[in-house]
């Protein structure tokens, strides 16, 4: 018989993440260890893209991963980039957050992803980037997309949020992209309480993100208090 997911907004979590998440918070995990389990998923996580580990950074959230992801490209605060109307929140205030400005392309109604006719129509001077999104895990006319993309000389990013681990023509979705985010929240397929990742196969790109990743300050204990105890 097979063992239900845990479908609440909470993480799916086991008696060893309670036990970690407990040590973590009594000072019992040393950073080393920390950092090397850190590297660790980097590394599997990179392989699963056929990416060197480098290629991965972590941030907060998925929403952070996106911000960075937009600037990391370094574009004029006046850039628009193009997402899907049907989305979380979270996408258009990365844009924002990143300074630069959400336009929005229609949905395709039968899988809630991009309408690719209408996201050439959104395309202007000004659009410099697409966001296209692979909504509950259904993929996204990816190869169409990447087409236009070039044809525009659009930076393609990919929204994994819903899709780890999901393929598309014997690829993993996430390896499409010029960048691709990820989300390890609450209710996302590796499930945390915060947590969000991006890759990118462009060098350039890749060390914008990690200089990103490494620059950025820590939590404020309170926060890492309260996302430990989430679990306990």
């Amino acid at each position: 018989m097979s063992r239900l997911i845990f479908t609440s907004f909470a993480p799916n979590f086991e008696r060893d993440d309670v036990l970690l998440a407990l040590r973590l918070l009594l000072g019992l995990y040393p950073k080393r260890d920390l950092d090397s389990s850190i590297n660790k998923f980097k590394s599997s996580f990179a392989k699963r893209f056929a990416m060197k580990p480098n290629t991965v950074t972590m941030f907060s959230s998925g929403r952070a991963a996106l911000m960075y992801a937009l600037k990391a490209l370094e574009l004029p605060n006046d850039s628009e980039v193009i997402t899907q109307a049907f989305t979380c929140v979270a996408v258009p205030n990365s844009i924002i957050w990143a300074g630069l400005k959400p336009v929005y392309a229609d949905i395709d109604p039968k899988t809630y992803n991009i309408d690719v006719k209408d996201f050439e129509k959104k395309i202007s001077s000004k659009t410099k980037v697409v966001v296209v999104q692979h909504t509950f895990g259904i993929p996204a006319p990816i190869k169409d997309i990447q087409k236009l993309s070039k044809k525009h000389g659009l930076i393609l990013i990919e929204d994994c949020a819903h899709s780890l681990g999901v393929l598309y023509e014997g690829k993993p979705l996430g390896s499409y992209g010029d960048i691709s985010i990820f989300s390890f929240g609450r209710d996302k397929v590796i499930s945390c309480v915060f947590g969000g990742a991006a890759i990118s196969p462009h060098k350039k790109y890749a060390q914008k993100l990690s200089d990103f990743e490494k620059n950025s300050l820590p939590q404020k204990p309170f926060f890492e208090f309260r996302s430990l105890i989430y679990l306990i």
